[in-house]
């Protein structure tokens, strides 16, 4: 207790007892220190002053360890960040990377990693996406696979060939419709995987 925080609380009583209670601690108590160092002799004095210097030292060191942890701490999240930041980095310039060569592949590869990071049903995100590109370029893939198809049957083509013709066949015969594409999965990649 502290003489401070001892008068505060011996403020309340005002009886002579509690006066003469008061009086004698503040003597005595709260006055020992002073009247320790002016009684010692001059080698216990220094000793005590030492004691008091190692004190002070060891609270200074505990203060300094405390702010190293937390600057250990700091860093560390730092650290953290800029691993975040890089591996973002990264990601995003994956996603923007132009596919040129091996079109199909390369679109089906980004969609599964859109589609394993997003966590949501393939067909449809895949549907999510066709609609993106339908709006974007004004087109119906619908129309196009039927108008296809119809094409195949007429020059003869197996039953198989036509009902394998999907609308991803449709966006890599067209050049307009690939870029676009490309461009809708791009920020999709994005969105998902950075």
């Amino acid at each position: 207790m502290t003489e401070s925080g001892y008068l505060m609380l011996a403020k309340a009583l005002t009886d002579d007892l509690a006066w003469d209670v008061q009086r004698d601690l503040v003597n005595t108590y709260f006055r020992a220190k002073e009247i320790v160092n002016t009684e010692l002799s001059p080698e216990l004095q220094m000793i005590h002053k030492m004691v008091e210097w190692m004190a002070k030292m060891e609270l200074s060191n505990k203060e300094l360890n405390k702010q190293s942890e937390l600057m250990k701490e700091q860093i560390a999240q730092t650290k953290e960040t800029v691993d975040k930041t890089a591996k973002t980095t990264e990601n995003i310039k994956e996603a923007v990377t132009p596919v040129i060569d091996d079109w199909r592949p390369a679109i089906n590869s980004k969609f599964n990693r859109i589609q394993k990071n997003a966590e949501r049903g393939f067909d449809s995100l895949r549907t999510e996406m066709y609609s993106q590109l339908e709006k974007r370029a004004g087109c119906d893939l619908g129309t196009r696979l039927r108008n296809k198809r119809k094409r195949m049957t007429d020059n003869g083509r197996t039953k198989s060939e036509i009902n394998n013709l999907n609308k991803m066949d449709i966006i890599e015969e067209d050049k307009k419709l690939r870029e676009i594409f490309s461009k809708i999965v791009t920020e999709y990649e994005i969105k998902y995987c950075t």
